[in-house]
């Protein structure tokens, strides 16, 4: 459904946590937070990620409250680290991805657990380059007991 998003009734969150019903009444908490990636079902790749870059809540006709995130998208590349031998992506730039940023929250519906490690060259002295958008997904994420 195409629709408009009318900045005056805008407003910008660090945080959002939300509960999803499954369809057998079980439900389970999502916190999400600015900078968490998330991974997504899609057609092509099977699974993507994307890092929030922003969570919002528009009121629509001073009515209804609908929460948004807005995400920046990583493209798998060819290879992988050589150290970790892990697979490696890079966050793509404003304006060259070709998939929508903005969704309603329901896009998400667990617990991010995926883990990405900025690929720090010699430009990151003490912060990251952000220049630099090759990250590493780590595949060895374990579970604290």
């Amino acid at each position: 459904m195409d629709a408009a998003l009318v900045n005056k009734k805008i407003e910008f969150y660090n945080y959002i946590a939300y509960k999803v019903v499954e369809d057998d009444n079980t439900s389970k908490m999502v916190k999400l937070h600015v900078g968490d990636i998330v991974s997504m079902n899609e057609e092509i790749e099977q699974v993507a990620f994307a890092r929030i870059k922003a969570i919002l809540r528009h009121r629509a006709n001073n009515t209804k409250y609908y929460a948004f995130l807005v995400f920046d998208w990583f493209e798998a590349i060819a290879g992988e680290d050589n150290v970790l031998r892990c697979p490696c992506y890079n966050l793509q730039k404003r304006g060259e991805t070709q998939w929508r940023q903005l969704f309603p929250i329901t896009i998400v519906d667990n617990m991010p657990d995926n883990h990405f490690i900025h690929a720090c060259t010699s430009t990151c002295k003490n912060s990251h380059d952000l220049t630099n958008r090759r990250y590493i997904r780590n595949i060895f994420s374990y579970n604290v007991i």
